[in-house]
């Protein structure tokens, strides 16, 4: 089947061209690229699907409030229903999760207690958010989410993050044959690369680029609707379910926890909406002794079924980023001066 998008690399080559030459009117300032007054930095990737910018958000954001910074993330907010630029967070929740998408929410959800230091806006236009950032909240530092092709905001620390626990075929080629968003060149604009091989062990390789840093995730733990751990789940029977780029990654790390014996595994789309419909069908796969894992990203756009986490045991995997925060923290105080 993967063979077949080959088909589009006529088309591939059509994007290389426009995309080369966006970015070269970009360097030579012939397109503009806003100077913001606040230390930007993007996150970002190369392919398409997910690779842990949001993780890596959280772990920024951590970073620079315990060195007590004001921080504001700026994110266009993919698959929200609202429109323009909305306040997801100024101290006070944007009123649902449609008007910020579920990555925002979960970002939120985390931080919600640094009033007066953590801020959240969503717009695609990250050109008008950043000014509104700036002029409303006085931010030290400003996150660009899934910024790094968005060229028309100067970032002062460009950060991208690649899944190294996939090696498809279609991740080596261009939009539309390949998963790749720009030419392997554009990797060069980045001052650190964090290769995250999620789930999996990180492995050794020749890299031994002084820009570039490994990753991978580690469990919190299980945790319910009240945001509290959950110690037993020994002999449990669990349906897992995800709406992920990639849900293999995400199912293969749920059934390797001790005691849990996994019934079923239920993927959806990434950023999937879930219906009445789609919580009756994991309401017909419970058995006696069932428990529900799902991601904190899923779990969020679960809250409005409320009977169905009242009345049934669910629960969501939290999990965290690893990596060289002190790489990160050397290459902002060396470009910083704030």
């Amino acid at each position: 089947m993967k063979y077949l998008r080959l088909v589009f690399l006529p088309f591939s080559f059509i994007y290389f061209i426009i995309i080369s030459l966006r970015n070269t009117l970009y360097r030579m300032n012939i397109l503009k690229s806003h100077k913001i007054p606040a230390f930007v930095i993007s996150v970002g990737n190369i392919i398409t699907g997910g690779s842990g910018k949001t993780p890596l958000c959280i772990i920024l954001t951590e970073l620079f409030l315990s060195l007590d910074k004001k921080v504001c993330i700026i994110s266009r907010g993919y698959r929200r229903s609202s429109k323009g630029l909305i306040v997801g967070f100024d101290g006070v929740y944007s009123e649902v999760i449609e008007n910020t998408g579920d990555e925002l929410m979960m970002i939120i959800d985390r931080f919600s207690s640094f009033t007066g230091r953590f801020f959240v806006l969503a717009d695609s236009n990250r050109v008008r958010a950043a000014y509104y950032a700036v002029s409303k909240f006085n931010p030290d530092i400003i996150i660009l989410d899934d910024a790094f092709q968005h060229l028309s905001i100067k970032r002062d620390m460009n950060l991208l993050i690649r899944d190294c626990d996939s090696n498809e075929f279609n991740d080596k080629l261009l939009l539309p044959a390949g998963n790749m968003r720009e030419p392997a060149y554009s990797i060069r604009r980045a001052d650190i690369i964090i290769k995250n091989y999620k789930f999996s062990e990180i492995t050794k390789d020749s890299t031994n680029d002084s820009n570039t840093i490994n990753a991978n995730y580690i469990s919190k733990g299980l945790y319910n609707k009240n945001n509290l751990p959950i110690q037993d789940t020994n002999r449990k029977y669990a349906v897992v379910f995800s709406g992920l780029a990639k849900n293999e990654s995400f199912f293969k790390y749920v059934i390797k926890i001790p005691g849990l014996l996994v019934k079923e595994a239920i993927g959806y789309p990434d950023h999937h909406e879930y219906s009445t419909c789609d919580i009756d069908y994991l309401i017909s796969h419970y058995e006696e002794n069932s428990i529900y894992i799902t991601t904190e990203k899923d779990f969020v756009k679960l809250r409005k079924y409320t009977d169905f986490l009242n009345n049934f045991e669910v629960y969501y995997l939290k999990i965290e980023l690893i990596t060289d925060k002190n790489r990160i923290i050397n290459t902002f105080n060396s470009i910083s001066n704030i």
